[in-house]
């Protein structure tokens, strides 16, 4: 049985010419004081330049681009409010290479109480509890989480307000939800437009959100899948925003595609034959109602 080895040359971004290129004017830079918030994280907030995993051979110096100089306390601040630390102070020493940074993080916004008004189970989608800190993104993250759970579950005309009460004096949060969960959607009627060649039938074999059954976010992801694996379309948009009693139509807008042929190249080597490459041509939606021709040749 004939071994076939397919050799391949992966270009990884470590650039050794790299080092020969002019990089932008930055700062060498150093962060400490901090506790709750990682280096890291820190880094990340700033847009700090650290050394890729890829160049192991150079030394380990974080950076700040100068352009991001200006509003670094800005930037601090921004970040430490979003973690739920309203009173930390920063102070920031510059010289002509070097920022050093010295970060004093305070008493933290804490969750106090959280009250709830629902008539939908929410307690496990909560994320920030009583004692935790307060951190904006994870008040946000357990409003997107319920919102969510209720559509996966055809709940699509719920009432939900959630709110955050920051008191900064007594450093506490107070978090409010209230939800009624309103009945239950169906999926309506199927609206297609952009379509030139492909018959309407050949797309609403791939809709997966039938007409009059319970809505789910799920069954529009799988029907824009399907459409698009047709391989048929430059633009697949699935809109169903719209809601007139509980039912959601489903709006698909499709853009036929324009450069219809695709090429594929390839190259291998087999002991007993030797150099081996072969080419593909595929046309897309060749003859209309996206039938697709493909053309293979190896040599």
């Amino acid at each position: 049985m004939p071994y076939i080895f397919i050799f391949f040359i992966l270009l990884l971004p470590i650039d050794f010419a790299q080092a020969k290129q002019e990089s932008l004017p930055s700062h060498n830079i150093t962060i400490e004081g901090q506790k709750h918030i990682s280096t890291d994280a820190l880094y990340h907030a700033l847009g700090v330049e650290t050394k890729s995993i890829f160049a192991f051979w150079k030394k380990d110096t974080p950076k700040i681009n100068d352009k991001l100089l200006p509003t670094l306390k800005e930037s601090l601040q921004n970040f430490y409010e979003s973690e739920g630390f309203y009173d930390a102070t920063f102070h920031i020493v510059k010289t002509n290479t070097t920022v050093d940074i010295h970060i004093k993080e305070n008493k933290p916004i804490r969750v106090s109480d959280i009250h709830k008004v629902n008539d939908y189970p929410i307690a496990s989608l909560i994320e920030l509890k009583k004692g935790d800190i307060f951190k904006a993104q994870k008040f946000i993250d357990t409003k997107n989480a319920i919102i969510e759970a209720l559509l996966d579950e055809g709940y699509c005309s719920y009432d939900l307000d959630t709110k955050a009460y920051v008191d900064l004096v007594k450093h506490q949060a107070n978090l409010k939800y209230r939800l009624k969960k309103g009945g239950i959607c169906s999926f309506g009627k199927t609206n297609i437009s952009g379509l030139k060649t492909i018959d309407e039938k050949v797309i609403l074999s791939r809709v997966r959100a039938k007409e009059g059954e319970r809505f789910n976010p799920k069954k529009v992801k799988e029907t824009y899948t399907d459409i698009y694996q047709l391989n048929s379309f430059d633009s697949v948009q699935i809109n169903v925003n719209r809601k007139f009693y509980n039912e959601v139509p489903v709006d698909i807008t499709l853009e036929e595609v324009k450069d219809a042929y695709h090429l594929e190249v390839g190259a291998g080597y087999d002991t007993y034959i030797g150099p081996r490459v072969h080419a593909s041509i595929v046309k897309k939606n060749a003859w209309g109602n996206a039938k697709e021709a493909k053309l293979k040749l190896s040599w």
